[in-house]
């Protein structure tokens, strides 16, 4: 296919994409030449020849065109959003050629799927990069990358919300939930009933739970209500923390109490307050006991409960034996403190409230003694907590094309373990356009089907049927590493790409002929760039 040459030069003709990629990078500090304005300029209107070009098409175009990473970031046709740039990992080279990676440490990544989902389905995506200087027995270096790590999504502010699984967390069927009750506020000291100081709140239960749904299921949404801490209030006991709670129709709810509010002062002084034991999951553990205020007159208030711990029963406030307030319970492993008692006084006013629990289930200190006659508050409990957990499924990699001048030798044989991936050798195997494609995620051998076209268009092998959660849950585009796939930790040297790349690509699946085309096109361009 031949493309029109038309929009080198001269305002009038040149394209509006390539005239917007050139302002967003000279804005940046980027610079172009009129010959790489020429390129530019031929390649967007190929593009467009193609059916290829704007923004709601959803390709990511990186022309690579420049001497620094400031030029070479952009997509070409939505270089003004900065969640499609290209982020360069370990400081490769830019040079006139592109970009040179060496081999060891450095590659780039873009577009998260979480940011930006691009609606690609494993059957309709395509992507593929131009390079020189690749040495025999390099992997190809693109794919998409999500680690098998760790995910938690926190609700820390009491209210209600919802978790749908099969939006949030794609493909993920185990979770483990855990809830914190909110922490009880501390009493009051009331000046007309005696001067006395108040007892400290418990803190608020906790309760965990691993839960497994299977898709359908996870069609349906969690409900989550986050429990509020106790209220506290002038004069009378501290009001009660609320619980934390988690629901679903296909697995048993998740409670973690709230705490009980501080008494109010007594004749002697407001008695400690334990945590209740109702919380109800796999593993639960109750709140800290709120500490009794100090027993004589002008003595500072009791301490609140601690929370619940994830792996033990939270700690109780400390009773003071003078005007300071009694400290709050300390934190357990995965708990909160709960919150100091107020000072006390033996004459005149100034008489001090109580110090709030920590937000995730402590108790308020309770209101240290007053004068008669003066009411004082306690602390006002923490909120509770609720945590979804899940472990992301490691992503290795989906369809590849690869247009190379020179190195175009490919081996589409399939290893067996789960670093199975295309790669060149020194003999070539086709010539021109190879699409190539890497289903599912258990790394076997039955699991890595794949198809191949030539430049002809005619098929060598396959094709693969793609699973369609391999993108979940939203793993990151990168290119010239493969990213620790399946069982490998981190990065080897054997895993990243030495060489440099002068044009990559990723958009929706495209016909052979189109294919085709872009071969003749990019060698056109790079010709032009006089790589």
């Amino acid at each position: 296919m031949a493309f029109a040459s038309r929009g080198f030069f001269g305002s009038q003709m040149y394209p509006t994409d390539a005239s917007k990629f050139i302002s967003v990078a000279t804005g940046a500090g980027g610079t172009f030449t009129t010959t790489m304005k020429r390129a530019l300029g031929y390649l967007v209107n190929g593009l467009s020849e193609l059916g290829i070009g704007n923004p709601g098409q959803n390709f990511l175009i990186y022309p690579l065109i420049g001497t620094t990473s400031t030029n070479n970031q952009y997509n070409l046709f939505s270089a003004n959003t900065t969640a499609l740039n290209l982020t360069f990992v370990g400081s490769p080279t830019h040079g006139s050629g592109g970009v040179t990676f060496n081999g060891t440490t450095q590659y780039a990544t873009s577009v998260s799927l979480a940011i930006n989902p691009l609606g690609f389905t494993m059957a309709n995506i395509s992507y593929g990069f131009c390079t020189t200087g690749i040495g025999a027995g390099t992997y190809t270096p693109m794919g998409f990358f999500q680690a098998s790590t760790l995910q938690t999504k926190t609700y820390a502010t009491a209210g209600s919300y919802t978790f749908n699984p099969n939006v949030e967390a794609p493909g993920i069927t185990a979770y483990t939930i855990t809830a914190f009750g909110g922490g009880a506020a501390g009493g009051g000291a009331n000046g007309t009933t005696s001067n006395r100081a108040a007892g400290g709140g418990s803190g608020g239960g906790y309760a965990t739970r691993a839960v497994t749904l299977t898709k359908a299921q996870g069609a349906t949404s969690m409900s989550i209500t986050v429990g509020s801490g106790g209220t506290a209030n002038s004069g009378a006991a501290g009001g009660n923390g609320s619980d934390s709670v988690v629901t679903h129709p296909n697995f048993t709810g998740i409670d973690g109490d709230g705490g009980l509010g501080g008494n109010v002062n007594t004749a002697a002084a407001g008695a400690a307050r334990t945590a209740p034991t109702t919380s109800s999951g796999a593993t639960t553990f109750n709140g800290g006991t709120g500490a009794a205020g100090g027993t004589n007159a002008g003595r500072g208030g009791g301490g609140g409960g601690s929370s619940a711990g994830t792996t033990a029963n939270g700690n109780a406030g400390a009773t003071p034996n003078n005007t300071s307030g009694g400290a709050g319970g300390t934190a357990p492993t995965g708990g909160v403190t709960g919150g100091s008692g107020g000072v006390g006084v033996t004459t005149g006013a100034g008489a001090t409230a109580g110090n709030p629990g920590t937000a995730g289930g402590g108790g308020g200190g309770g209101a240290g003694s007053t004068t008669v006659g003066n009411n004082r508050a306690g602390g006002a409990g923490g909120a509770g907590k609720v945590t979804i957990s899940w472990t992301a499924t490691p992503f290795r990699r989906d369809t590849i094309s690869i247009f190379s001048s020179g190195d175009n030798q490919l081996d589409c044989s399939v290893d067996t373990d789960n670093t199975s991936r295309f790669r060149l050798l020194s003999t070539a195997q086709l010539n021109g356009v190879r699409v190539g494609s890497r289903r599912g995620n258990s790394g076997t051998a039955s699991d890595m089907g794949f198809y191949i076209t030539n430049i002809a268009g005619s098929a060598i092998s396959g094709p693969s049927v793609m699973s369609t959660t391999s993108y979940d849950p939203s793993p990151i585009w990168y290119v010239g590493a493969t990213n620790s796939w399946g069982t490998q930790v981190g990065n080897t040297a054997g895993n990243f790409f030495s060489g440099t790349l002068n044009f990559v690509f990723m958009g929706p699946a495209l016909t052979d002929g189109q294919l085709q085309a872009m071969t003749t096109l990019i060698t056109t361009y790079n010709t032009i760039l006089g790589r």
